[in-house]
């Protein structure tokens, strides 16, 4: 890990250690009905065909496609009806030339049907049906395997269950997953200066904004995040601290305690705990350069800068990546996608620079204010514009980079 210990480019700490990041958690089997917001530990191949009989996409008349060949309003073709096909029956039945078979969406297709004509371009009477518009093989129906190959892979190890996939796999017969357990984070703050919400708050002091920032990103995630309290400044208490939770915990954060004066304490509580200790300490991205990335044998240690909007960002681009990872998550990068700015935005070269910004439609984005003691416009904002290292900015008009909240 010595190689480590100078990285302050944002891309070489998503490359060479957040993106080699192994699962730092056990696998387990959750009922379908518990897997939603879950992550998979296993790739999943689809067990049969779906459908796995040929069905009508419409209601209508199953018929013979050559039958119906160039039927019009002024040119009819009529077809011997010989019953109804209702939806869930496993159907037998056999069609031949010149018949039909009346029949609902999603019910089985009759043996020597290959498509359904519409019940609006079909005369219905208790003998005949009258067809007044021909429809090509396959027209209106889904055929066996035509949606889901058996054997095909639809869900890769490292995806995480949603709504639709939680559907999709309903729909093959998949009632137990196999899962990755929730990641075990251990949350702490620092500072003498900083208080509870629930506490009086005499002049000098300050609420505590991180922490409750903290708990939004992470509840979403697949974690089990767990408050262990204010650390004074005093590195023993630090170093007590991280040690208890090194043993229960997965990963641990504490905002705060990550610039370089003699009050912080957390690079130093770190490197006492064991090896190779601080792996990075500060990036080269404003705000948030006060940021730190320690190991303690097989477990990361977190520190993030004090300042709430610092603080915040850091969490979003970089310690929400990190937990992806542990969690066993596939895709664990932020999102982004161009837009336009309405203002220029101005930045050093010597850093990558991320502003706030509010969304103004579809295609425009307003800068906000991102001094990092300001809390109000990162309350208003919708993501992060990136100004990227050696640019000076963007000028008004330009398109940059947007990455929009995910949580």
């Amino acid at each position: 890990m010595e190689k480590f210990l100078n990285l302050k480019d944002p891309q070489e700490v998503y490359r060479d250690i957040i993106q080699i990041i192994e699962p730092a958690v056990n696998e387990e089997k959750v009922p379908l009905e518990n897997s939603i917001g879950r992550i998979l530990a296993e790739d999943i191949f689809a067990p049969e065909d779906y459908p796995d009989f040929p069905r009508s996409t419409v209601d209508g008349f199953a018929v013979k496609a050559k039958d119906v060949f160039g039927a019009s309003y002024n040119d009819p073709i009529y077809l011997i009806k010989k019953g109804a096909i209702n939806i869930g029956e496993d159907v037998s039945l056999v069609l031949n030339e010149g018949e039909t078979y009346q029949i609902v969406t999603g019910a089985m297709l009759a043996r020597g049907a290959d498509a359904v004509v519409m019940r609006e371009y079909a005369r219905d009477s208790s003998e005949n049906v009258e067809i007044i518009r021909g429809v090509a093989n396959g027209e209106n129906v889904l055929k066996e395997g035509d949606d889901i190959k058996k054997g095909s892979l639809i869900l890769r190890k490292g995806s995480k269950i949603l709504g639709g996939t939680s559907g999709l796999l309903s729909a093959l017969g998949i009632y137990e997953l196999k899962v990755y357990s929730p990641l075990k984070v251990h949350i702490y703050s620092s500072g003498d200066e900083v208080v509870l919400p629930s506490e009086v708050k005499t002049r000098g002091k300050v609420r505590d904004v991180n922490t409750y920032n903290l708990f939004s990103l992470l509840k979403t995630e697949n974690v089990k995040y767990q408050y262990k309290g204010r650390l004074k400044d005093d590195l023993d208490v630090f170093i007590k601290a991280f040690e208890s939770s090194l043993e229960e915990a997965d990963l641990v954060v504490v905002s705060g305690g990550s610039s370089k004066s003699a009050k912080d304490y957390t690079e130093t509580a770190i490197n006492n705990l064991g090896r190779p200790g601080v792996i990075v300490h500060g990036l080269l991205i404003s705000p948030g350069k006060p940021s730190i990335v320690g190991k303690v044998g097989n477990k990361f240690i977190f520190g993030l800068p004090g300042h709430p909007t610092s603080c915040f960002i850091v969490s979003f681009l970089f310690l929400l990546p990190m937990i992806r990872r542990l969690s066993g998550l596939r895709d664990f990068l932020p999102k982004s996608f161009a837009i336009r700015l309405q203002e220029s935005v101005y930045a050093k070269a010597s850093k990558e620079t991320y502003v706030l910004g509010k969304l103004l439609g579809e295609n425009i984005v307003s800068p906000l204010p991102t001094d990092s003691p300001l809390i109000f416009p990162l309350s208003q904002s919708d993501g992060l514009i990136r100004i990227p290292l050696g640019t000076e900015g963007k000028e008004k008009g330009d398109f940059a980079e947007f990455l929009p909240w995910e949580f």
